[in-house]
């Protein structure tokens, strides 16, 4: 991000504040109260707005003022951004009120929330440090106020840690490195898994090997069994035909029994007559 100018009407110490940012590094100085810290509270305001517990309305409005604005030009990924955020006093107090941001000369109403989502976006801070009670982000890579530098020295190395890992974006690989060690985890639950699946996969071949080659020795005992059966069929008919055989002849031989038992009552009878002759 590169500043380009910054506009401030009626914000703390200033009534009016036109101020040009050159290429390169810019110095502030001057007294104490001569409003330095100002120009960084107001470049804070116009990119995030009013940050509840850190940056209030009160802070900002030049005593006295019902409305103040600022103001901010930038450019950044070669879009030249203006910004423009009013401060209004209420019965309530004092609020952000409707302002714009303009592209490339495209200029766009909006409310604070508004302003603020869309410079989330252009500038690519990640939102969920944005949403707290303070914008660590900015107040720990641009502007850290005097008082809360004590703060950060005296926090512990891991909350140091952790702050520097969301600040740089770094967060999200220790995160990718847990989330990768989870996915090896499961994807080696998943191998065994596996690999127990192929046993039994294997062990279930094994079994139709064994049940084909059984039911081919039960088909070759079976085909045994029909051919056998088609012996006992053919035998069997044979034995009827020949039954049907015997039971002529024993009909043919009852038949010249009967004749033969007439042809011996005649002899008999003829016998007789010649005797009585």
């Amino acid at each position: 991000m590169l500043l380009k100018s910054l506009h401030l009407e009626n914000i703390r110490s200033y009534n009016s504040l036109d101020l040009e940012f050159q290429k390169g590094k810019t110095l502030l100085s001057g007294d104490i109260g001569s409003g330095k810290t100002t120009i960084l509270l107001a470049i804070e305001f116009a990119l995030f707005g009013l940050i509840r517990g850190a940056l209030s309305g009160s802070a900002l409005l030049r005593h006295g003022k019902q409305t103040g604005r600022v103001e901010l030009e930038f450019e950044i990924d070669n879009k030249n951004i203006k910004i423009s955020r009013i401060l209004k006093k209420t019965t309530t107090g004092i609020s952000q009120d409707a302002g714009f941001i303009e592209i490339d000369g495209t200029r766009t109403d909006s409310t604070a929330v508004e302003l603020k989502s869309k410079i989330l976006e252009i500038i690519g801070y990640p939102e969920e440090l944005l949403t707290k009670s303070k914008n660590l982000l900015f107040r720990y890579t641009v502007y850290t106020p005097q008082e809360e530098m004590k703060q950060i020295l005296f926090e512990t190395k891991e909350e140091r840690l952790e702050k520097i890992r969301k600040l740089f974006d770094i967060d999200k690989y220790k995160k990718i490195k847990e989330n990768a060690s989870n996915y090896s985890k499961d994807l080696r639950s998943e191998i065994r898994a596996n690999s127990e699946l192929e046993n039994e996969i294997l062990k279930l071949k094994e079994n139709e090997k064994e049940f084909v080659e059984q039911k081919i020795q039960k088909d070759k005992q079976q085909e045994e069994l029909e051919l056998k059966i088609k012996d006992a069929q053919k035998n069997e008919k044979h034995q009827e035909e020949k039954l049907e055989i015997i039971k002529e002849e024993e009909k043919k031989l009852q038949e010249l029994k009967r004749k033969q038992a007439l042809l011996d009552l005649e002899i008999k009878n003829n016998e007789r007559d010649i005797k009585n002759k």
